[in-house]
């Protein structure tokens, strides 16, 4: 069984709108709560926006607000996402609090929308 930020089809995260389909920084991400932890081997999400690439990091205490953060481990990534895309996790079975989809690139798109993410065991 997985881990599901959002069941509905017709609600999503979105990013703020970046015209032109440009970042103009490092990136901009979501992260999944999943206390009191798991060793996920997949990450996946379903988007209605596909195309773009995200690292995806994990760690074992609450996250900052503040971008970077030496207590992210790198853990996965994708390029040119598809409208569901699993992604391998190499967690190594450690089991970790917090997992954040960061996103690199938008693909050209102005806006990103995030509709599930699960966490599979």
């Amino acid at each position: 069984p997985g881990l599901a930020i959002d069941n509905d089809p017709n609600t999503a995260w979105l990013t703020q709108h970046y015209y032109g389909g440009n970042l103009g920084k490092a990136g901009v991400g979501l992260y999944v709560d999943a206390r009191p932890g798991t060793a996920a081997r997949v990450l996946q999400v379903r988007t209605k926006t596909p195309g773009w690439s995200a690292t995806i990091y994990a760690r074992t205490n609450p996250p900052p607000m503040a971008w970077p953060d030496p207590g992210w481990q790198r853990i996965g990534g994708a390029t040119g996402v598809q409208a569901t895309q699993s992604i391998p996790l190499t967690t190594g079975g450690r089991r970790y609090s917090f997992f954040l989809v960061w996103i690199t690139s938008l693909a050209g798109h102005d806006q990103l929308a995030l509709n599930e993410i699960t966490l599979y065991r």
